[in-house]
């Protein structure tokens, strides 16, 4: 113990003393300062004043909708780490931590320790932004919030790769006992199926408008969720001695799970060496070192997705090009959103007339929505695989019978085309699960349907722009952009984030001006010529005006043309980030 306690004291004295000689030399310039100022302010508001107010009520039906949301955040986190296989790439080691470790005498439970420790900063940073949603569904004080938040947050932490280690030595294994890894998974799955089957035809089945609180509390899935539903019972209502003793129980099964983890001492060393080197190599290549050399030829197969017809215009294949790199874990992605599409559906049907139903299908309807709207503001930060990342590569591009217009078309296309089916896929779930009545309206399917159809052409025409502007931003003064892949870390880095979004947000309400007049008129001749409810005219509206937002960005493309025609890399001055 008192070897990884030395190691880890010795980290965090190196780590901290980097960071702080980083962040001085960053805040001699204006934007690092900037961003700093920014991340402070917003912590500030968002946490500290919460801290401050202690205590912040609730009321019963706001303490069961609590319960019932925290519980199924719980059985995501849980149940993931068994049906989708681990999480990331297990237990992960950096470059530097591997030299300085693994040549020491320490045993595995040692390295496990040392990460453990490591992981006390996003545990606590962690239960802090939680406790900023969950106190006001809890009766406790807002500090005891966030302390069982915390324990059950590294309980779950010790489970995840409890979950990672045995999932994956099961699966190196031969013959059946690599079938065992996806036994419990499976379990899972066929239990929560059944539950949900078992507790809607309780109620009459899908025609009678069951209950969602009803079927959560059928026998079987009661059964299946109700340790869950005690960590958030700890979580929300627990107070007094009752608290420590439920404190004490969490902490004993985490210590539980710690002992069968050593106990288990499955071999991660050699998989820990092979990431490190992948990170290394993704920092020096791209994302194009996630896959072995052999791996990254295409090659004409009926299983290869997305697939690149022989012959075509070119723009599509700069297109392909980026959706296939930013798309490496496709098949993960593609079973997560199945998942996400299946509870959709599932709480759409099971939504009924009970308050609590009303409730949850309200906050899930519009948090949805609300998040597709904000990626908005933060896609074009996250995916960078565009100009950002092919501009120190003109010499290439330009040596190829590329057009200007058609490489820009196409690279703006990738990620907006990935952000923007994102964005639906959000959107979608939203328009299911919205509850049948809203304050004193009714929403019908018709209204369900007008909200989908609006919502397509729309984000698609703001993503379109917000991506426009960045590269060509970055094509005129690629000096001045920051170019490569990724977001970087840091709070400086999160401030100067807040203000690109802040940035974009008002570049959408500018841009939105001629689109605005042009709706306007549109919306005036379907009244007046045509006499549409306005399920019809609101969705045809949004298609006319995202066709001026798109048509008016494919003319700035245009005229970038010429600035790539011109282009020389050789008198830019750039600097790319890892």
């Amino acid at each position: 113990m008192s070897r990884v306690l030395g190691a880890f004291t010795y980290y965090l004295r190196c780590t901290g003393r980097n960071r702080i000689s980083s962040l001085k030399r960053k805040l001699k310039s204006p934007r690092y300062l900037i961003g700093l100022v920014l991340a402070c302010a917003y912590i500030y508001f968002f946490f500290v004043r919460n801290l401050m107010n202690g205590s912040m009520g609730s009321s019963a039906d706001s303490a069961n909708f609590g319960r019932y949301g925290l519980t199924f955040f719980y059985a995501m986190n849980f149940f993931m780490a068994w049906i989708l296989g681990p999480f990331g790439r297990g237990v992960v080691f950096r470059e530097a931590e591997i030299q300085q470790l693994f040549s020491t005498p320490l045993a595995r439970w040692h390295l496990l320790l040392f990460k453990f420790f490591q992981a006390q900063g996003q545990l606590v940073i962690t239960a802090l932004i939680f406790a900023v949603f969950v106190s006001r569904h809890a009766t406790l004080p807002f500090v005891f919030v966030v302390a069982a938040l915390y324990l059950v947050g590294a309980l779950a932490h010790i489970h995840a790769i409890l979950a990672s280690l045995t999932t994956r030595a099961l699966r190196e294994k031969n013959g059946l006992i690599s079938f065992m890894a996806f036994v419990p998974g499976i379990a899972i799955l066929v239990s929560i199926f059944l539950g949900v089957w078992l507790g809607i035809q309780g109620q009459g089945g899908m025609k009678a408008g069951p209950s969602l609180v009803a079927v959560l509390e059928s026998p079987l899935l009661s059964a299946v969720l109700q340790p869950l539903t005690i960590l958030a019972d700890f979580v929300l209502h627990t107070n007094g001695l009752s608290f420590v003793v439920m404190a004490l129980a969490v902490v004993a099964l985490a210590a539980v799970f710690a002992v069968l983890v050593v106990v288990l001492d499955h071999r991660f060393e050699d998989r820990a060496v092979k990431v490190a080197a992948l990170v290394a190599n993704v920092k020096k290549d791209g994302l194009t070192a996630l896959r072995k050399k052999d791996k990254l030829v295409v090659k004409e197969t009926r299983d290869s997705f997305p697939k690149l017809a022989p012959v075509g215009k070119v723009w599509r294949a700069i297109v392909w090009k980026n959706v296939v790199s930013i798309g490496r874990l496709q098949k993960k992605a593609f079973r997560v959103l199945l998942s996400l599409l299946f509870v959709a559906f599932f709480l759409a049907s099971a939504i009924g007339d009970d308050a609590t139903d009303a409730k949850v299908g309200a906050i899930i309807g519009f948090v949805s929505m609300g998040i597709a709207a904000y990626a908005c503001l933060l896609g074009p930060a996250l995916l960078r695989v565009d100009l950002r990342i092919d501009i120190p590569h003109f010499d290439v591009l330009k040596s190829m019978p590329i057009r200007g217009r058609d490489l820009l078309l196409g690279e703006v296309m990738g990620p907006t085309l990935v952000l923007a089916m994102a964005q639906w896929c959000l959107t979608i779930l939203g328009a299911l699960v919205l509850p049948a009545k809203i304050g004193s309206h009714d929403l019908v399917a018709l209204e369900r349907l007008a909200i989908i159809l609006t919502a397509i052409p729309s984000f698609f025409a703001v993503v379109f722009a917000l991506f426009t502007l960045e590269n060509l931003l970055a094509l005129y003064l690629p000096s001045f952009a920051r170019l490569g892949r990724g977001m970087k870390s840091g709070f400086d880095q999160f401030g100067q984030n807040l203000m690109g979004a802040v940035i974009r947000l008002l570049t959408i309400v500018i841009m939105l001006i001629p689109a605005a007049a042009v709706g306007l008129l549109a919306v005036l001749a379907q009244d007046y010529f045509f006499g549409w409810p306005p399920q019809v005219i609101v969705p045809v509206t949004a298609w006319i005006c995202s066709a001026v937002i798109v048509g008016g960005c494919y003319f700035l493309l245009c005229l970038g043309e010429n600035r790539y025609e011109v282009f020389d890399l050789s008198a830019e001055a750039l600097t790319v980030d890892a």
